[in-house]
């Protein structure tokens, strides 16, 4: 069994606990700091990870998405799951919120039923933090000179 500890500046926190998040959150907020340039440049990494796996009918973890209903292919004229308009595509932006972070977003209204499912439609899981996008931002922070520890 792994015995997780989660140290944030000094001060030990239970991994079942949301307060380490707060603190990481803080911790960075005064430690870390990015340039306007820099912030933007990592968010639309994210924006444009999320929606290549739109593209490529994969969930935010890379795993290819639940094939759609054959009633569904029938009714659409092909089997993309999350393409039909693009509505879904060209909505996923960007913005900032803070001094230091950016909101990735879509407007569309029924997102989050594609996100989570309902009842009778499977969840796909589109919008998150990809794994393509976190190596992508490792690299860029790299080449900035940012030292990442591990």
């Amino acid at each position: 069994m792994l015995d997780l500890q989660i140290i944030v500046d000094g001060k030990l926190y239970s991994p079942d606990s949301d307060q380490w998040i707060q603190q990481l959150a803080a911790f960075v907020d005064e430690n870390l700091t990015l340039s306007e340039g820099e912030l933007e440049h990592m968010a639309g990494i994210i924006k444009e990870e999320i929606k290549q796996d739109i593209l490529q009918g994969k969930d935010f973890e890379g795993n290819a998405l639940l094939p759609l209903m054959p009633s569904t292919i029938r009714a659409k004229g092909h089997a993309k799951p999350l393409i039909d308009t693009y509505n879904l595509l060209n909505s996923i932006a960007i913005a900032r919120v803070g001094k230091q972070s950016y909101e990735i977003f879509t407007s569309v209204d029924y997102a989050g039923y594609l996100q989570f499912g309902t009842k009778r439609m499977v969840s796909r899981p589109f919008f998150g933090y990809t794994p393509a996008a976190d190596s992508l931002i490792n690299q860029y922070l790299k080449t900035s000179g940012y030292k990442l520890v591990a």
